[in-house]
């Protein structure tokens, strides 16, 4: 291509769009259309309950967004009595009720309900036209009104998009696109596949029913047996220990007013506690003072006192994820005593088990929105705990799989955020494939 030829691709021409009489922009080779000019538009029709079945009898059937989370179809109902059929390449709107505007691109041939619309493209790529739209926030739930939301016909034929005009464009930047979605894809499948094999891990080294090679067998070469205890079965050189046995002290934050006006004195609440880890997407600042002492440190063991009955004691472990935090009277501290706990990640590990989270739940009182875990509760709790040193090797396993699946979703993170400045280059034609 020549110098002038480059220039006059990216040399920008204007149209008008006749909706609103506005001026747009519109780089040479690209044009704004109306959708309705270029697609068809299939409306969703209902399919009574009893044709239909969980089984996989019939024909695969959606039903509206609650069937493709975040774009990604998950099958779960088919019916012996299919009406409206979208293909193969079909682009599936959400065009009634909650998720109004939710998107999917169909894999295949599925039988949609009223919920739903298909948007089947004539001329262009529907792969391209699928992230077209799913790139801009809001483009079809911007247009549904009304007490139950909701799009119709023209209300999807009659937006206004931004296109190449040459076909091997869009098929260029559809490519360009999939391939990131396959990496994102498979980064996804790897930490499910990793979460996996660490929640089969906990549950046989937290049990007992799998040791570690150093810990299996007496210094004479005998293995180690189960013994029958109150708490189960138990390998027999573990210990059963009440939880006021391994705690030195506890600790619980301060009462502290707090924003989303950012400070550098980040507060760590009940809704930062995942099961296990710290949650950090939603952080809120302490307004005003701070005492040192509500400092977390980090491999302190955080416990949520109160919450909802169904999260009221979550456990999760402080990593330092942040350079200085500080936690409030949700929470409380839990320090262990070293002589009987060698390990913080260890407890971490063990208090967020089935047995334990059931055993928490146990002893919750409250109602459904508001319950508490009350510390003299929490220290009549048994535990059956391996000695030290085998805490410490369980506890190294365990972080070094949440070390690998810490990294993927970094990795994830990263390719996503790569996706979206790659959705708004391409898609607007800022950045031209050669």
């Amino acid at each position: 291509m020549s110098k002038r030829d480059e220039d006059v691709k990216a040399s920008p021409q204007y149209s008008v769009d006749k909706q609103s009489n506005e001026e747009l922009q519109c780089l040479s080779g690209w044009q704004y259309v109306q959708l309705g000019k270029f697609v068809d538009l299939i409306s969703g029709h209902h399919v009574m309950a009893c044709y239909c079945n969980n089984q996989g009898v019939g024909t695969p059937y959606l039903t509206g967004p609650a069937d493709f989370p975040d774009g990604v179809i998950q099958l779960t109902k088919y019916t012996t009595r299919p009406s409206a059929i979208c293909d193969e390449g079909d682009i599936l709107v959400t065009v009634k009720g909650s998720g109004v505007g939710s998107l999917a691109l169909a894999d295949k041939k599925y039988c949609i309900s009223r919920q739903l619309m298909a948007v089947r493209v004539r001329s262009w790529d529907a792969r391209f036209v699928y992230q077209l739209i799913s790139s801009k926030r809001d483009f079809f739930s911007g247009a549904a009104t009304g007490l139950i939301p909701g799009l119709s016909r023209g209300d999807i034929l009659e937006k206004i998009i931004h296109v190449p005009v040459d076909p091997e464009e869009q098929v260029a930047i559809a490519n360009a696109l999939s391939d990131v979605d396959s990496l994102i894809s498979s980064l996804e499948s790897l930490i499910t596949k990793k979460q996996a094999i660490k929640t089969a891990t906990v549950q046989q080294l937290l049990t007992g029913r799998t040791r570690l090679p150093q810990f299996a067998n007496y210094s004479n070469g005998r293995p180690k047996e189960m013994r029958q205890t109150e708490l189960g079965r138990i390998p027999e050189d573990w210990v059963i220990k009440s939880f006021k046995d391994c705690v030195s002290s506890t600790q619980l934050g301060g009462n502290y007013a707090n924003n989303e006006s950012e400070n550098q004195k980040p507060l760590i609440k009940m809704g930062n506690l995942g099961r296990g880890r710290i949650v950090l997407d939603k952080l809120e600042y302490v307004v005003g003072a701070v005492a040192e002492r509500d400092r977390l440190r980090s491999g302190d063991v955080i416990f949520n006192t109160r919450n909802t009955l169904e999260l009221v004691g979550k456990v999760a472990i402080w990593r330092g994820e942040l350079p200085r935090a500080y936690f409030n009277s949700n929470l409380m501290r839990i320090c262990f005593d070293s002589s009987v706990v060698s390990s913080g990640e260890f407890m971490n590990a063990l208090l967020n088990t089935e047995f334990f989270i059931s055993a928490l739940a146990s002893i919750a009182t409250g109602t459904t929105s508001v319950a508490a875990i009350y510390t003299r509760d929490l220290m009549g709790l048994m535990l059956a705990l391996p000695l030290p040193d085998e805490q410490v090797a369980i506890a190294n396993v365990l972080s070094d799989i949440e070390a690998e699946i810490q990294s993927l979703e970094l990795r994830l993170i990263k390719t996503r955020d790569i996706k979206q400045g790659m959705m708004y280059e391409l898609l607007t034609g800022r950045n031209r494939l050669a």
